[in-house]
């Protein structure tokens, strides 16, 4: 069947939450956040950075979330421990900025990813799976061939990401469609 998420992000805020009473504010919005996702029958999704289960005094975010483990500031089995349920989003291997000169390649990819190996060296067997996530922090950088260069450049990543997945998953085939016959003027971006 299909499933819907809805990430929320929840990320890269920083010290502001180090003041409790900002915390307990935020995590109360991203709970209500949760309730809302949920009722609309998707599946919430949340960055890892700010579920701090270690502050024995911490207002609580949902355990109903899945939880992209991008960064090293708390630990999978941690979070797992917790209830929480993550997907590895591995920060060092499988995060792809436009713009950037040192995103990962698809020798990369074959190389170095490894779904059970987070951030920072952090290995767990509890994750649901791993993510490959693009972001175009600098899209003013896709330059003046309508994104064809970027297309091109992110494809050979993005085969060899799943295939990385499908041999780790004993080879199931994971596309319904190869990437082998897409091309830019597929216009599926």
């Amino acid at each position: 069947g299909n499933s819907f998420h809805f990430n929320i992000r929840g990320d890269e805020l920083g010290s502001i939450l180090n003041d409790a009473r900002t915390r307990e504010t935020f995590n109360d919005f991203i709970n209500q956040c949760f309730r809302v996702i949920v009722h609309h029958k998707m599946i919430p999704l949340i960055y890892n950075d700010n579920i701090k289960p270690e502050l024995a005094n911490d207002a609580y975010i949902s355990d109903g979330f899945e939880v992209l483990h991008w960064w090293s500031w708390n630990r999978p089995e941690q979070l797992i421990s917790k209830g929480y349920r993550l997907v590895n989003l591995n920060a060092d291997t499988q995060y792809w900025v436009l713009g950037n000169t040192n995103n990962p390649t698809a020798a990369t990819i074959k190389s170095k990813v490894d779904p059970r190996m987070y951030r920072s060296g952090l290995y767990s067997d509890g994750g649901l799976g791993s993510m490959l996530c693009f972001f175009t922090d600098k899209a003013y950088t896709d330059g003046a061939d309508e994104g064809n260069k970027m297309t091109n450049d992110v494809l050979p990543v993005i085969k060899a990401f799943g295939e990385k997945m499908a041999e780790a998953n004993n080879n199931v085939n994971i596309f319904s469609r190869t990437l082998d016959i897409v091309n830019p003027s597929d216009n599926f971006i």
